[in-house]
C-alpha cells in the first residue's frame, strides 16, 4: 500500500496503522515516525484517535459479540464523514443477518424506536457491492459515518 502510495504521489497523505486491531484499541495511534497522535478532547480514547479516515474490516472476526466488542472500540474513532468498508458481508448466512441488523437498528433509531440501544453505529448511511468475480468472500459494504447532522461540503453555487 505505501509503495503504491509512493508512486501515485499520494504518500504524504496516508498514515497506515497495522496491528492487532483489539491491542490498538483505546490506545493513541503512531504517526508512523513512532509518536503517538493525540487529538484534543476530553483525554477519552475515542478523542485521543477520532481522527480515522478510513478503516476496514474483515468479517474473519467471527460472530456478532465479536464484531459489536470492535465496533464499540473502533467506530468513536472515525471522523464525521469518515468510512467503515466491512469485508464479506452479502452473500453468506451469518454476516448478511448482521448487516440487515444495522440496517433495522439504523431506522429504528431514525424514529427515536430505539435510539438509546443504538450503540456503536446509529447515524450512517451504507452501500453494498458484490464482486461477481469471485465465488466466496465477493462482497463489500461501506459505512459512511453521518452523526451530527454531518453532511457532505458545498464547494460551489452550480456545476
Amino acid at each position: 500500500i505505501e509503495e503504491a502510495a509512493e508512486r501515485l504521489g499520494l504518500r504524504r497523505h496516508l498514515r497506515l496503522h497495522q496491528g492487532d486491531a483489539y491491542e490498538m484499541a483505546g490506545a493513541p495511534l503512531s504517526d508512523g515516525d513512532g509518536d503517538a497522535s493525540q487529538a484534543e478532547g476530553d483525554g477519552s480514547p475515542a478523542a485521543a484517535a477520532a481522527d480515522l479516515d478510513v478503516l476496514w474490516l474483515d468479517f474473519g472476526l467471527g460472530g456478532s459479540t465479536r464484531i459489536g466488542a470492535f465496533l464499540d472500540a473502533w467506530w468513536p474513532r472515525l471522523r464525521r464523514g469518515g468510512f467503515l468498508l466491512m469485508h464479506s458481508t452479502l452473500t453468506n448466512a451469518v454476516t448478511r443477518a448482521w448487516l440487515e441488523a444495522q440496517r433495522e437498528r439504523r431506522s429504528e433509531a431514525a424514529t427515536d424506536v430505539a435510539a438509546t440501544r443504538c450503540g456503536h453505529l446509529c447515524e450512517f448511511e451504507t452501500l453494498s457491492l458484490l464482486e461477481p468475480h469471485k465465488r466466496y468472500q465477493n462482497s463489500v459494504s461501506i459505512f459512511q459515518k453521518r452523526d451530527g447532522g454531518w453532511a457532505e461540503p458545498l464547494h460551489t453555487m452550480y456545476p
